[in-house]
């Protein structure tokens, strides 16, 4: 028995199968991932300014320790953020669109039973894109900011 393998991690047929509502949220985590990357990418430069500073420490730069805790503030958000974002997702998944997967109607030719497994298949298929979104998330979040920890520990800047 073969359960909608094409469904899996294709957007394109998921979302015209979708309600307003999901399609807003859909909206809203796409939003929270841009943020994130946009705030991964920004630390990044300000590490990788942060290293060539700490190599060139014996010219007398200095680094700005207001920026390297206003880095770790934003990292430090971004987590809480993006563990929001999950949250919110979970408990909207559960309460709005896992209901919506055991309706069925009586006019159809079709046994009840298929139908609930099409429906869920595409809620599954659904949450696994959003799942795998919040695992690239998370696990560039934590490249980025161990990275950035290690250069400012390496600098001997306090965070506090």
């Amino acid at each position: 028995m073969i359960f909608y393998r094409h469904l899996h991690l294709d957007p394109r047929v998921i979302w015209p199968e979708l309600s307003l509502f999901v399609r807003i949220e859909s909206l809203f985590l796409v939003l929270v991932a841009m943020y994130s990357l946009y705030q991964l990418v920004r630390t990044v430069v300000i590490t990788s300014r942060l290293r060539g500073r700490e190599a060139s420490a014996t010219a007398g730069s200095s680094v700005n320790p207001a920026l390297v805790r206003a880095t770790d503030g934003r990292l430090v958000r971004l987590g809480s953020l993006n563990l929001f974002a999950f949250y919110l997702f979970g408990f909207l998944f559960f309460v709005s669109q896992m209901p919506d997967a055991f309706t069925t109607y009586g006019d159809s030719r079709e046994i009840g039973a298929s139908i609930i497994i099409r429906q869920l298949g595409l809620h599954f298929g659904y949450a696994a894109d959003v799942f795998l979104l919040f695992l690239v998330l998370h696990s560039l979040r934590w490249v980025v900011s161990s990275w950035f920890y290690r250069v400012r520990d390496a600098a001997q800047i306090s965070h506090s």
